[in-house]
């Protein structure tokens, strides 16, 4: 009897693994046959793209930095390496893949104050690279414990899983492709008037000189790490804080990036207080993102100061 139930176990487990195989290998072809959107961009990043410049951050560096206008005016190839909803963790990981690749001559780099909060919620989202764990496993758990890293690892071992949560995404850029040029995203509305004074008028009051709840200092330091690898690869830095339409909310975060650029002397250009954006609803598409209309004019003027600390 034990044999026989040994038997239906081995049995299963090998039925398993089959079916994982065969499962993975079909959602890898799917993945791979992609031309549009998040994970088709991401691919081109990790295993083509050559730019001379490239543009990392989040949504506000993908939806904000027109690549074709950086290139005109800085007469180099660029790439807009910017993805939606990722922060320092993720970035950091696309820059070390690139780097190991193809090493950039410079990098723009779109700072928010939120890449300095929530650790852990910056982990999950790492998940968006398991589909090239195979050739970056390593870079993708750097910065986790290492119980974390081992179960990140033996997730991995399954052919699909990479996979699990790229299926809907795929199917929607399908039926609906993303324009996007250069790895810029641009956003086409105009935020409304009404919900803008309704968000004025609900952060009346509001206390910005509080450090957030899930604000982490370990990422401070890694961020501080992330800015002596580009330094020590000799790639020209430029941190950049993107134009708000609002106060920011947590301004002491923005205060600890200046240090850190102060003490290492990179340049930072700050947009973030720049009275021209700063209430000019018709640039934005939403509270926290220019439009196409917003971003060119965003673009030309970082540009322009870029230029300008060139010079010396």
């Amino acid at each position: 009897m034990i044999k026989k139930n040994l038997f239906r176990v081995v049995i299963f487990l090998i039925a398993l693994i089959v079916c994982d195989s065969i499962f993975g290998l079909f959602s890898k072809m799917l993945f791979n046959t992609q031309k549009s959107g998040k994970y088709a961009r991401l691919t081109y990043i990790i295993k083509t793209d050559t730019s001379d410049i490239i543009v990392l951050g989040s949504s506000h560096a993908n939806r904000q930095f027109v690549s074709d206008i950086i290139q005109d005016s800085l007469k180099e190839s660029t790439f807009n390496c910017g993805t939606m909803g990722q922060k320092l963790l993720f970035n950091r990981a696309i820059y070390e893949f690139r780097e190991r690749r193809s090493r950039p001559k410079m990098i723009l780099l779109n700072v928010d104050e939120d890449w300095f909060l929530n650790k852990r919620d910056q982990q999950d989202r790492m998940s968006d690279l398991y589909p090239y764990y195979g050739s970056m496993g390593d870079i993708i758990f750097e910065d986790f414990s290492r119980k974390d890293r081992l179960l990140g690892h033996l997730k991995l071992l399954s052919k699909t899983f990479p996979y699990n949560s790229t299926i809907v995404h795929i199917i929607k850029y399908r039926l609906k492709p993303q324009d996007e040029f250069k790895g810029y995203a641009p956003l086409s509305g105009v935020l409304d008037s009404l919900q803008l004074a309704l968000k004025i008028n609900s952060e009346k009051g509001l206390d910005r000189t509080k450090w957030p709840p899930d604000y982490d200092s370990s990422l401070v330091n890694l961020f501080s790490q992330f800015v002596d690898d580009i330094n020590r690869n000799n790639i020209r830095l430029f941190i950049i804080f993107t134009p708000n339409l609002l106060k920011p909310y947590y301004p002491k975060i923005d205060e600890e990036v200046r240090e850190i650029c102060n003490n290492k002397n990179i340049p930072l250009i700050d947009f973030s207080n720049t009275g021209f954006f700063y209430n000019n609803r018709p640039l934005f598409d939403d509270f926290s993102h220019l439009n196409d209309s917003g971003s060119r004019i965003f673009t030309k003027l970082l540009v322009d100061s870029i230029k300008l600390r060139m010079q010396h």
